[in-house]
C-alpha cells in the first residue's frame, strides 16, 4: 500500500482534561516538570524506537501500541527521561513507580516523616518513597521492598490513593469486583478488589487492559492480570492519567448518513442502528474492543471449558452428546428505570428472540438449544443438543415490561417438540403450530410491533432515549443506573444527514462533533491538516468488504460466464487509485486479508480484461448489436439495474465508473439508487428487485464470520421465513451449504478456518457477488474528544462511548 497520513484512533488520547497553567512547574526529584494544559502539550521532538523485547512470551508489542502516546507526553512534560521508557517492556520497580507518581502529582518533596528499614537515605528513590508515605499514597510499614518488581494489584492501590478522596471513597464502597475483563472477578486479590475496580471506572481510567497469545494465536479475551508485574509503558500511562484525569459533563453531536428504522434491538442490522443501540443496550458480554477481544459485562466471566462453565458431555463412545453452559451474573444489575435485572430476564430474552415469530435473522442454531433456565436469581444454565463454538452470548430483555403490557406470560418451550411446533419442510408445507405456539406467536409479534419500545426502549445501556425527532435527531441522556456508573458525557445526539456532502459541511462548520456512517474516503481527506476546522479524520483498517451482490436466481445472471464478464470488465485498480489513493485495495475474496481464514493462494482473481469479458459474453450467447452497441440474446437486450445508497458520494462515484466499464462491453446499465433506510430495510431485506440487478453495499466480516447467513441457501430471505437471512443473492451450492453448516457445529476454530478457505474457493469461482475493495473505516472526531477507539470490526464505533470525555 502507498503511504498516507493515517491518524489512528489513539491519537486523540493525547488530549486530556485538566486546566493547568502553561509554563514551568515545580521541581521534583527528577528536576523541573513542565506544567501545560492538556491541549497544549506539543509533540515530542523525536521518534523513539521503543524496546519491547522483554515482553512475556504470551505478549506482543502491538498489544501496547496504545501506550506510546503517554510515554511521549511524559517526556515532553519532563516527568520522565528517555532512559526511563526506552525499554518500554521492562518491569518497573516499586520504588521507581512511586518516583513517577510523586513527580506526576507535583508533590513537594519531603525527606522525613517515616522510615522504612530497607530504604536507606542513599537509595535513589528514597525521597519519593518518603514523600508518598507522608501523603498517604503508600502505607507506613516497616519495610517497602523498593527494588522488587511492582505487581499490578499493588499499583492499583497506590493509584487510588494518589487519585484523591473521591477515588478512595469509591474503592472503599466496592465489595465485589466489577471489571470487564476475563480475569476481572475471581483472580483479583481481596485487598485490591475496590482499588482495581476503581482504576478501570470511567471517572479514573488509570489502568488499561492486557491481551495475550494462547497456542500461538491471540485468544478471544482481554485481561487485567492483577498478579503480573507492571511494565514501564503501563506505568507511564498511569502516571499521565494521574496528571490529567477524565472530566465529566458536556454533550456530543454525532452525524450519520443513515437513520435507524427502529431502536428495538434485533429487528434491523443497519450500522447506523448499531451505533445508537450499543449505547442503549447492555449484554452479558461486550466487544469487540480495539484488540478484537470480547469481555464479560453483566456476567462475572465468560464461560469456557477451562473455567468449567462450559461442559461438553460425551457418550460411551467418546462422541458428542450434549453441552451445558453456565452464566454467573453480577449482582446489582439494573434497568435504566432502576428496577432489578434478574436471571429470568435473560431467560425471557432467549425465548423471545429464538422464537420463529420474532422478525430477525434465524438459523438452525435456534433448534440447538433444548432449554435455558434460571438456576437462581443470578445464575443461568443453557442446555445444548448440538456442538457450537460461540456459546458465550446471553443478554436480558425486560420481561416484566412486556408481560404486564400484553397480559401474557411467556413460558419456556421446546422448538424440537413436535407437539409444540414443526417447521415447514417445503414452500407449500404449512408445518404445525400448536395452540401454545400460536398464543406465543401472537405475544411475540405484539412485542416486536411495540411502537413505543421501538422509539424509547427500556434496557440497561449507558444511555437512554430522551427524544427522537424522526428524520432529524435522536437525543440520548446518561443512565445513572448503568452497571459501571454514570457515563462521563451527559447527552449524545445523533443527527441524520443523508447527503454525505452535507455531512462533510456540517463537520467542517463544527455543527457535529463526530461523523460515523457516511463520510467517504475522499471527503475525509479534505480535513487532513486543516487548522481551521475542529475535526480530525480517522482512517481505521477494517474488516469491511465493499461489493456488488447479484441476484443469481435471475436467468441472465444465473450464467456464471456473465458474472465473470462483469468482474473482468471492472477497472478496480483504477477505482482504488483514483478515489482512495490505493489505500482501499482491490478485494479478491469475501474475507479480507486481516481475517484469520484468508488465503490468497486459494482464491480466483479476475484482472481488468475487457477483451476477456467480451469473449465470455459472446460464449454466453449475448451478441453485440452494432446499431445500438448493446448486446442481445433471443431478441432481448442485456440490461442490468445497478443500485446503491443515494447520497453516498464515494459509492456514486464508483458506480459511475463501473457503469461506464459495463457499457463499454455492451451492457445497458440503469442506475437506481435509494435512500439508505429503504435500501437496507426493504429492498435488500425483502429482495424487492426483478430482472438482472446488482446492488452495491458493504459487509463487515468480523473475526468470527462464518459465511452462513450470506452463503447458505437456507438464508435466502423469503416471505415464508419472515425475510430472515442475508443471502440476498439467492446463491445455492451444496458444498457451501454443507461447510457453512459444519462451521456452525464445529468446536474447532482451525477446522472452521479450513472450511472457510474452501468456501472462498467456491465463491470466487462462482461469483454470486463481485468483490470491489476492502475499506478503511472512515470517521471523523473532534480534536478535543478523548478515548475514541474504533476497532474496525463489526462492533459499533460507539462501543466504548461511556469512557469518552471532553478536553474543553
Amino acid at each position: 500500500m502507498k503511504s498516507i497520513r493515517i491518524l489512528v484512533a489513539s491519537f486523540v488520547v493525547m488530549s486530556l482534561s485538566l486546566s493547568l497553567l502553561a509554563g514551568c512547574g515545580p521541581k521534583s526529584t527528577k528536576g523541573t516538570v513542565d506544567v501545560l494544559a492538556p491541549n497544549q502539550i506539543p509533540e515530542y521532538g523525536k521518534v523513539i524506537e521503543f524496546d519491547w523485547s522483554k515482553l512475556a512470551e504470551n505478549q506482543r508489542p502491538e498489544f501496547y501500541k496504545w501506550s506510546e502516546k503517554f510515554m511521549y507526553n511524559l517526556l515532553t512534560l519532563k516527568v520522565l527521561e528517555e532512559k526511563d521508557v526506552l525499554e518500554a517492556s521492562r518491569e518497573i520497580t516499586r520504588g521507581e513507580f512511586i518516583e513517577w507518581v510523586v513527580t506526576a502529582k507535583l508533590l513537594e518533596i519531603v525527606k522525613k516523616g517515616h522510615k522504612f528499614s530497607d530504604v536507606p537515605t542513599s537509595h535513589p528513590h528514597h525521597d519519593a518513597i518518603i514523600t508518598a508515605a507522608v501523603n498517604g499514597y503508600i502505607e507506613k510499614t516497616e519495610t517497602f521492598d523498593p527494588d522488587a518488581p511492582l505487581l499490578r494489584s499493588d499499583a492499583a492501590i497506590w493509584l487510588v490513593n494518589a487519585s484523591g478522596e473521591a477515588a478512595i471513597a469509591k474503592a472503599k464502597s466496592i465489595t465485589e469486583p466489577l471489571i470487564p475483563a476475563q480475569d476481572g472477578y475471581y483472580e483479583v486479590p481481596e485487598n485490591a478488589i475496590g482499588a482495581m475496580t476503581t482504576c478501570y471506572l470511567p471517572d479514573f481510567q488509570t489502568m488499561n487492559y492486557r491481551w495475550k497469545i494462547t497456542d500461538g494465536v491471540k485468544d478471544d479475551y482481554r485481561y487485567i492480570m492483577p498478579e503480573d508485574t507492571m511494565i514501564a509503558a503501563e506505568a507511564a500511562h498511569s502516571a499521565f492519567m494521574l496528571m490529567y484525569p477524565p472530566k465529566r459533563g458536556g454533550s456530543i453531536t454525532i452525524g450519520q448518513a443513515q437513520e435507524p428504522k427502529t431502536l428495538f434491538s434485533g429487528l434491523d442490522q443497519m450500522s447506523a442502528m448499531s451505533q445508537v443501540t450499543s449505547l442503549l443496550y447492555e449484554g452479558g458480554s461486550g466487544g469487540l474492543d480495539a484488540q478484537w477481544a470480547i469481555f464479560p459485562v453483566m456476567m462475572k466471566r465468560i464461560p469456557t471449558q477451562e473455567n468449567g462453565l462450559w461442559v461438553i458431555n460425551k457418550d460411551e463412545k467418546g462422541e458428542f452428546k450434549s453441552m451445558e453452559v453456565t452464566f454467573e451474573l453480577r449482582k446489582g444489575l439494573k434497568w435504566s428505570d432502576g428496577s432489578d435485572i434478574l436471571a429470568e430476564d435473560f431467560v425471557f430474552a432467549h425465548y423471545l428472540y429464538n422464537h420463529p415469530a420474532f422478525p430477525t435473522i434465524h438459523s438452525e442454531v435456534d433448534f440447538w438449544i433444548d432449554k435455558m433456565e434460571a438456576v437462581d436469581s443470578h445464575t443461568l444454565k443453557v442446555y445444548w443438543n448440538t456442538p457450537y463454538l460461540f456459546v458465550y452470548g446471553a443478554s436480558p430483555f425486560p420481561r416484566k415490561y412486556f408481560e404486564e403490557k400484553n397480559s401474557y406470560k411467556l413460558e419456556t418451550f421446546d422448538l424440537n417438540d413436535p407437539n409444540y411446533y414443526v417447521a415447514p419442510k417445503a414452500e407449500n408445507d404449512p408445518g404445525f403450530k400448536s395452540e401454545k405456539y400460536l398464543a406465543d406467536e401472537k405475544f411475540i409479534t405484539d412485542c416486536a410491533n411495540d411502537d413505543l419500545y421501538g422509539v424509547q426502549p427500556l434496557h440497561a445501556g449507558a444511555y437512554r432515549v430522551q427524544k427522537w425527532e424522526q428524520g432529524q435527531t435522536i437525543i440520548l441522556e446518561a443512565n445513572d443506573h448503568w452497571i459501571f456508573g454514570r457515563p462521563l458525557i451527559d447527552t449524545v445526539t445523533f443527527r441524520t444527514i443523508e447527503n454525505t456532502d452535507t455531512l462533510l459541511a456540517a463537520a467542517m462548520a463544527g455543527n457535529v462533533d463526530m461523523t460515523l456512517t457516511g463520510m467517504t474516503f475522499d471527503q475525509a481527506q479534505v480535513l487532513i491538516g486543516r487548522k481551521d476546522v475542529t475535526q480530525l479524520p480517522i482512517f481505521t483498517p477494517s474488516l469491511t468488504w465493499e461489493h456488488i451482490d447479484l441476484n443469481v436466481d435471475d436467468p441472465t445472471l444465473s450464467d456464471v460466464r456473465v458474472r465473470r464478464a462483469l468482474l473482468h470488465a471492472m477497472d478496480r485498480e483504477a477505482i482504488s487509485e483514483s478515489f482512495f489513493k490505493g489505500e482501499q485495495p482491490v478485494a479478491h475474496a469475501w474475507l479480507p486479508p486481516k481475517h484469520p481464514a484468508y488465503d490468497d493462494t486459494s482464491v480466483t482473481k479476475y484482472d481488468f480484461d475487457p477483451a476477456k469479458a467480451k469473449t465470455l459474453l459472446d460464449e454466453a450467447g449475448w451478441i453485440l448489436n452494432p446499431k445500438t452497441n448493446i448486446r442481445e440474446k433471443d431478441g432481448k437486450a442485456l440490461q442490468i439495474t445497478y443500485m446503491t445508497t443515494a447520497g453516498n458520494k464515494a459509492r456514486e462515484q464508483v458506480q459511475a465508473v463501473i457503469s461506464s466499464n459495463w457499457k463499454d462491453i455492451g451492457i445497458d446499465v440503469i442506475t437506481k439508487n435509494e435512500a439508505p433506510t429503504s435500501f437496507f430495510t426493504t429492498t435488500l431485506r425483502e429482495r424487492k428487485f426483478s430482472g438482472p440487478t446488482g446492488f452495491m453495499f458493504a459487509w463487515v466480516m468480523g473475526p468470527n464470520s462464518n459465511m452462513y447467513s450470506m452463503g447458505n441457501s437456507k438464508q435466502i430471505p423469503t416471505q415464508q421465513n419472515g425475510f430472515s437471512g442475508q443471502n440476498y443473492t439467492a446463491f445455492k451450492d451444496e458444498t457451501v451449504d454443507k461447510l457453512t453448516e459444519e462451521i456452525l457445529q464445529s468446536l474447532s476454530k482451525q477446522k472452521n478456518y479450513e472450511n472457510l478457505k474452501i468456501i472462498q474457493q467456491i465463491l470466487t469461482r462462482e461469483l454470486p457477488s463481485l468483490p470491489l475493495y476492502y475499506r478503511l473505516d472512515v470517521t471523523t472526531v473532534h480534536k478535543d474528544l478523548v478515548n475514541y477507539q474504533p476497532s474496525g470490526t463489526s462492533a459499533a464505533t460507539t462501543w466504548n462511548a461511556p469512557y469518552w470525555y471532553w478536553n474543553k
